[in-house]
């Protein structure tokens, strides 16, 4: 129970602050393992005392255990280990699948599938490309641009690599806030910003 507590108290510490995923896992990592040795004390306390229940609180610790290894090793490295169940754990609860959704930007000008986009190309002038330049401090001084690469781990990144010839700082990409294509005399023209100003 000690153990539990020691991490309700760091989550709600930690609530206090703008903690990135990736630091928050291994605080986690670390609290966590070493309170599993709780378990393992009051396992082997148990079995000394000749308490059945003793042997199941032995069987979580090691269960435990065994995901606290792999949550080092996933949060402290770039490796991945053949005996890693938890993506299958993860597919038999949905889990991936509800992280996806919640990744999903709905712009507002619509969706649209691969087929329903025309592939084109842009033709921008000096002063075009300056005020893209500037288009884009504006939106990343409104901190709407990120380039920790999608916080992907060195080994993702590789992984992705290994697929594309290459990544943005900013994958999976930035919409902006406000776009329209609009006619003109020599052809269409691409007005965005931050807002409709």
């Amino acid at each position: 129970m000690g153990g539990l507590s020691l991490l309700t108290i760091i989550n709600q510490w930690l609530g206090f602050f703008s903690v990135r995923n990736q630091a928050r896992g291994r605080i986690y990592s670390i609290v966590g393992f070493i309170a599993n040795f709780y378990l393992l004390y009051v396992g082997v306390r148990l079995v000394i005392n000749k308490q059945l229940w003793g042997w199941l609180i032995l069987l979580a610790f090691l269960i435990l255990f065994y995901f606290s290894i792999l949550n080092i090793i996933y949060y402290f490295t770039d490796k991945v280990v053949k005996w890693d169940i938890s993506p299958f754990i993860d597919k038999i609860l949905g889990g991936a699948k509800e992280e996806e959704e919640a990744l999903k930007t709905v712009p507002a000008n619509g969706l649209y599938s691969r087929d329903q986009v025309l592939d084109t190309t842009i033709f921008a002038d000096y002063e075009q490309r300056q005020n893209l330049d500037r288009l884009f401090q504006q939106i990343k001084e409104a901190k709407l641009v990120s380039s920790n690469y999608g916080q992907m781990s060195h080994f993702k990144i590789k992984d992705y690599l290994a697929e594309h010839s290459s990544i943005e700082a900013n994958y999976p990409g930035t919409l902006l806030p406000y776009f329209d294509i609009k006619y003109a005399p020599n052809g269409l023209v691409i007005y965005g910003g931050i807002n409709e100003i």
